[in-house]
């Protein structure tokens, strides 16, 4: 008769988001990296195929992932966090057309 055993491979994964805020930050850190590169690539990349010049695509770049970024940030900074950002920000935020995707 052989023993069951059971082995949670994963478990440390559900105990260090219990006890420490560090997961919380790792995902607030991945969440932002990821928005931020595939806005920026999607805003930049869009620029340049229009033939927009190379120095407006990147800047459009740059303000589309940085927009987004606040919007992960304002969406998933433990309590606490402080963030100060320009009004320059918050107003183009408010004009974004933006889709969240919670999973």
């Amino acid at each position: 008769m052989a023993a069951l055993i059971s082995i949670d491979a994963f478990g440390w994964i559900d105990a260090l988001r219990r006890t420490t805020k560090l997961f919380q930050y790792l995902v607030l850190i991945t969440s932002m990296t990821f928005t931020g590169v595939v806005s920026f690539l999607g805003s930049c990349g869009g620029a340049l195929a229009a033939h927009r010049p190379t120095g407006e695509a990147v800047g459009l770049g740059m303000m589309t992932a940085a927009t987004m970024i606040a919007m992960v940030w304002r969406r998933l900074a433990p309590k606490g966090s402080v963030a100060v950002l320009p009004m320059e920000e918050a107003k183009a935020e408010l004009n974004a057309n933006a889709q969240v995707i919670s999973k």
